[in-house]
């Protein structure tokens, strides 16, 4: 019988696929997302890999452990680049 998570994270994943939006992220997952991202295990093993899947199921995994918040590897991954491209843009705006 699949869990209350599971269901969720079928659905998110379908709702990838299709194309449709998930969730809006909040302020607080915005924060925790990132909270979780910086600890050391997690920058230990992204540095120096390009294949990073394994790395963003374990962002998943904590974020929901720590903040009970459950959101797909995939997500979690899209959020993180998005705000590294937010912050760059910011940052080379800054400069001119």
């Amino acid at each position: 019988m699949a869990t209350s998570q599971q269901n969720a994270a079928v659905s998110a994943d379908d709702n990838a696929a299709s194309g449709v939006r998930g969730k809006t992220w909040g302020e607080e997952e915005v924060l925790a997302v990132i909270s979780v991202f910086l600890e050391e295990d997690i920058q230990a093993m992204i540095d120096g890999t390009s294949r990073n899947t394994a790395v963003y199921k374990k962002v998943s995994r904590n974020f929901a452990d720590v903040y009970n918040v459950h959101r797909t590897a995939k997500e979690c991954q899209t959020k993180v680049n998005n705000l590294k491209s937010w912050y760059r843009r910011k940052w080379t705006e800054r400069e001119r």
